[in-house]
């Protein structure tokens, strides 16, 4: 039975992904350093509204910046020190069988502790992999108070985790699986009320479908041994400010203690937080900073900023920041977009940053003509697919946004080899390969990018959309033709679905995460609403969703990001001019 797509950092891909960190430039010159805490003149133009952060961020102190990124730039370093109000102590292994709540282990936090760090084993238990093979849960019960906010971190270990977190009757409140460049993910939410809570350790990718039944596992996943840190506590919150531009491209990076860095906008919004370093998904031209910990961010609009440094753990930090503008901007260059029809020439190690496993070499990929049988469409409707492909590529990234008036910068050109010259290596030139199986490929994925490049740093991304799955026998529920019957308009259904998945990639290579599964339809999302079947569930049809576009939801915890996303903002000027 095939296994159900799931999504890596970048790209859709079938198996869960090993995260290799790659190198990263630390571009700032000449920084200045703040201890933090130092009184700065600066505060917000009017308070933004309610939220205890928002009032915290209207009072912080501003960062001192130097010029920075070839003078494009600002950039500032600050040092400081968190506190803790949390007392760890370490427990012993919790007994099996543990996989469900109502036998979660008892941690003792919220009744005379606060914290706890524990070793267990993911795969010891009945159902795991030497027992009956539907997946082993670790349980663990904990009480917190309105306010409070939950911490747990996966600090070692051989498994590949994943962190759930449910409240008393079962309903899942958050999740973390892999934060950025690490297996080993950090789970953060805040108790919404008073009482009790779970905390689930897994292998990536897994859940139980009823957290009652431990046995109710979809199958083996990652197994191994882990330890646990686990807290409910008030944590210490740093707050710096800083004054953006609308589309400045911000990077901060934090080394030490902390185990989140937040930006929010001037209007009190997290625009985004991060528990691992982003910056592992950028390309090496890319000038924003890593760290043990980073995010990005690409300003909305202008106005005061305010960078959160938190965590349950006492200790020092340093945190970088940079403030730059788009590669492209000022120099009158357009980004261009090569839609490749014809087959290509690849090598998959420059998808290596993906975490999906590369076997380096150049190979030839299928061109489009060579799936149209498989689809029930004649030679002759290769034309007509691609142009369609081509237009509802060139609507999302050229119509819709230039619409939006986001960017008065923005330009972007999309070519197609179905009517234009293969541009080669060219500069600016962002090539989509649309064509080429798995095995031709090695990718064991639907579509995958070189990186994720907020500001459009490396102008010469690669992208892949494959197309074996999605023209596979009709039975396998990932295939096209699944959806497909006599009445539906093929040429239609099949170019929206490729063109969501063509612009999903290119988004990723401008700049954008995934966003979550969560009734809110975008470009982004981390599930299958890029199939847009309607309520009939057949392709093709009057009845089909709007195809999708670059929008605002939130980001999905599969990368380990908190708030939410503009992927319009982010796109419209990563193609400035």
């Amino acid at each position: 039975m095939r296994r159900t797509l799931v999504s890596s950092a970048i790209g859709v891909v079938m198996v869960g992904a090993t995260l290799t960190p790659a190198a990263a430039a630390d571009p700032i010159a000449q920084p200045s350093t703040l201890q933090a805490g130092e009184p700065q003149q600066r505060r917000l133009a009017t308070a933004p509204p309610g939220t205890e952060t928002a009032r915290r961020c209207q009072d912080a102190s501003a960062l001192p910046t130097t010029p920075a990124d070839g003078k494009r730039g600002r950039a500032a370093h600050v040092t400081g020190t968190l506190r803790s109000t949390v007392r760890f102590v370490s427990l012993p292994a919790g007994a099996e069988d543990d996989g469900s709540l109502a036998k979660a282990t008892d941690t003792g936090i919220g009744t005379g502790r606060s914290g706890i760090h524990v070793t267990g084993t993911v795969g010891d238990g009945p159902h795991g992999g030497k027992g009956d093979g539907t997946g082993d849960f670790d349980f663990y019960r904990l009480r917190a108070r309105a306010g409070q906010t939950i911490t747990a971190k996966i600090t070692k270990g051989s498994v590949d985790a994943a962190l759930t977190l449910y409240d008393a009757s079962g309903q899942v409140l958050a999740g973390a699986d892999d934060s950025a460049g690490t297996l080993a993910p950090t789970l953060i939410s805040k108790a919404a009320g008073t009482g009790t809570y779970y905390l689930m350790v897994a292998g990536s990718g897994t859940r139980p479908q009823d957290p009652s039944d431990s046995g109710s596992g979809n199958g083996v996943s990652s197994e191994g041994a882990y330890t646990l840190s686990l807290s409910a506590a008030v944590p210490h919150t740093r707050y710096h400010a800083v004054h953006l531009r609308a589309g400045d491209v911000v990077g901060a990076a934090v080394d030490g203690s902390p185990d989140k860095v937040a930006i929010y906008g001037p209007d009190g919004t997290e625009d985004e937080g991060s528990t691992g370093d982003v910056a592992h998904h950028h390309p090496a031209s890319s000038p924003l900073p890593s760290g043990r910990i980073s995010l990005d961010d690409v300003a909305a609009e202008d106005g005061w900023y305010c960078v959160a440094v938190s965590g349950d753990t006492r200790g020092s930090y340093r945190l970088r920041l940079l403030a730059t503008r788009p590669r492209l901007e000022g120099t009158g260059d357009e980004q261009t977009i090569f839609l490749d029809f014809d087959g290509a020439r690849i090598d998959p190690s420059v998808f290596a940053s993906s975490g999906l496993p590369v076997t380096p070499g150049l190979r030839t990929t299928s061109p489009l003509s060579a799936f149209l049988d498989a689809w029930g469409l004649p030679a002759s409707a290769e034309k007509p697919l691609a142009d369609a492909i081509t237009a509802d590529v060139r609507r999302r990234l050229r119509t819709d946004l230039a619409a939006g008036g986001i960017n008065k910068r923005f330009g972007v050109r999309v070519l197609s080899s179905e009517h234009d010259a293969d541009p080669g290596a060219a500069k600016n030139v962002d090539r989509v390969v649309i064509g080429g199986t798995i095995e031709e490929t090695d990718l064991p994925t639907l579509g995958v990018t070189s990186s994720i490049d907020p500001g459009d740093f490396d102008t010469s991304d690669t992208s892949i959309v494959l197309l074996d799955l999605l023209s596979g026998p009709a039975d396998d529920t990932i295939s096209l033709n699944h959806y497909m019957k006599p009445t539906s308009d093929r040429i239609t259904f099949i170019s929206t679905v490729v063109s969501n998945l063509v612009s999903h990639e290119i988004g990723h290579a401008l700049g954008n995460w995934h966003t979550a599964t969560d009734g809110t339809s975008t470009l982004m999302d981390n599930d299958s609403t890029f199939l847009g079947t309607g309520p009939d569930g057949i392709g093709g049809t009057a009845d089909d969703d709007v195809p999708q576009s670059f929008g605002t939801d939130a980001f999905t915890d599969a990368d380990g990001l908190t708030g939410v996303e503009d992927t319009a903002v982010r796109t419209a000027y990563a193609l400035s001019r």
